[in-house]
């Protein structure tokens, strides 16, 4: 196997392809990537709770989190929790969004808010070597994660919008967005 770079702070995109139930059409972003292994979480599939109805089954403190729970990726774990916040922050998986997964973080976040804040159940794991084998064949495209569509609302539409950024990247690596007209016929 090749030495490949963390993918940490990057989408992993399900390729069209996929037809695995638990990752068809799905947006992962990519919290721990190293020589253990690596751990996403589906941004894109909500499940029937909200963030309330979840932290009642499981937390003792009031929350104040609005917002449906996600479906982080098939792996039973905690509720992890994605953020603005860095003083509850236990990684940063790209610059101001940071992962919360220590019940004591969790529970400040569900007590107090944050600016942006997204809730899951469960998360995707492969073992080493195993998520490179599968973009290898693949399964799966990335690229650097931005901000603002972690915490998108709009997450029925998330597959598709960044499955069109990730072929233009893939397509046209060097073209410059600036480059780009904005009348098509000026090509």
């Amino acid at each position: 196997m090749e030495d490949m770079s963390s993918l940490q702070g990057h989408f992993l995109i399900a390729s069209p392809s996929m037809d695995d139930p638990n990752f068809r059409q799905t947006v992962m972003l990519m919290v721990q990537h190293d020589a253990d292994g690596a751990l996403a979480l589906v941004l894109n599939r909500p499940s029937n709770l909200s963030v309330q109805q979840a932290w009642e089954q499981v937390g003792s403190s009031p929350c104040k989190c609005e917002g449906q729970l996600g479906i982080g990726g098939p792996c039973q774990g905690p509720i992890m929790a994605l953020h603005t916040r860095k003083d509850v922050g236990e990684k940063q998986v790209l610059p101001g969004v940071f992962l919360s997964v220590e019940e004591e973080n969790v529970s400040w976040l569900m007590r107090r808010g944050a600016e942006q804040l997204k809730c899951y159940i469960g998360y995707a794991g492969w073992a080493p070597g195993q998520l490179e084998e599968e973009i290898a064949a693949g399964s799966w495209k990335s690229i650097p994660a931005q901000s603002d569509l972690v915490f998108t609302a709009q997450i029925e539409d998330l597959w598709r919008q960044v499955t069109q950024t990730a072929d233009r990247n893939i397509a046209y690596p060097n073209l410059l967005p600036h480059m780009i007209p904005h009348d098509p016929s000026m090509n």
